[in-house]
């Protein structure tokens, strides 16, 4: 008997880049709502990375769904999803963004979680770590190298963000009770199942973490294609996103 699979499609792209280097050129490509929102940042760098990564989201879901022009809810998990629902089973997504990239992930009907972090040596990450960290994930922590600590920091750190977020009720799952290992990458859970998720990293990316956590129903299989895309400026003077690229 076949093995039915659970296709997920990913998106990321770099910001600024191409023709993304200024909020204003973008809020074209935001509803209402979402425009007012990206004003309430001081900073221009934070209101492009969220101008940019809304403007990637409504891309990816008119790509998937044709033209589509409806808006967004919190559910009753505080996870968002499209009002109104879209598809049998319904379409789910989530969306990251860090300063320097923006990503977001759909699949239809399973909890999904996408989350991104630009990698900063900086950071009292140890001390970070020992209050979110469950023991085994601190104790690999302790002991990578400097050169390695950085990395192996925010590679835990996006996995377990992108479990939270797919589960999507806040820390009803608290951080200490599930607990990843990187080499190879395996997770457990207290008083769970492991085997319901399926957890990758896009590891092409130098500057930042980036992982996927998806619940998958009993005896399916996943596969994730992550694809780059592009803004670009088109023969009408505005700024468009190309979502052609893969891996």
């Amino acid at each position: 008997m076949a093995v039915e699979t659970v296709v997920v499609t990913a998106y990321y792209t770099h910001v600024p880049s191409g023709a993304a280097t200024a909020s204003a050129a973008l809020q074209h490509l935001l509803d209402e709502d979402e425009r007012r929102r990206a004003e309430r940042f001081r900073f221009e760098r934070d209101r492009l990375i969220f101008s940019a990564a809304h403007a990637l989201l409504r891309a990816a879901l008119g790509r998937r769904l044709g033209r589509w022009s409806g808006s967004f809810r919190i559910d009753a998990f505080g996870k968002p999803e499209l009002e109104p629902p879209t598809g049998t089973p319904p379409l789910r997504f989530n969306l990251t963004h860090t300063r320097g990239l923006v990503a977001c992930a759909l699949v239809d009907g399973s909890d999904i979680g996408i989350d991104a972090e630009q990698m900063e040596a900086s950071r009292s990450l140890l001390e970070i770590a020992e209050n979110y960290f469950a023991g085994a994930e601190l104790g690999q922590l302790r002991a990578a190298d400097a050169p390695a600590r950085v990395a192996t920091f925010y590679r835990l750190w996006t996995l377990k963000e992108a479990v939270i977020k797919a589960i999507g009720e806040g820390l009803s799952l608290p951080l200490k009770r599930f607990a990843f290992t990187l080499e190879p990458l395996t997770l457990a859970i207290e008083g769970g199942d492991p085997g319901e998720w399926h957890i990758e990293e896009f590891a092409a990316l130098p500057a930042h973490a980036l992982a996927i956590a998806i619940r998958r129903p009993p005896k399916m299989q996943v596969a994730v294609s992550w694809r780059e895309v592009a803004f670009v400026l088109g023969p009408d003077d505005q700024v468009h996103i190309e979502l052609t690229g893969s891996t």
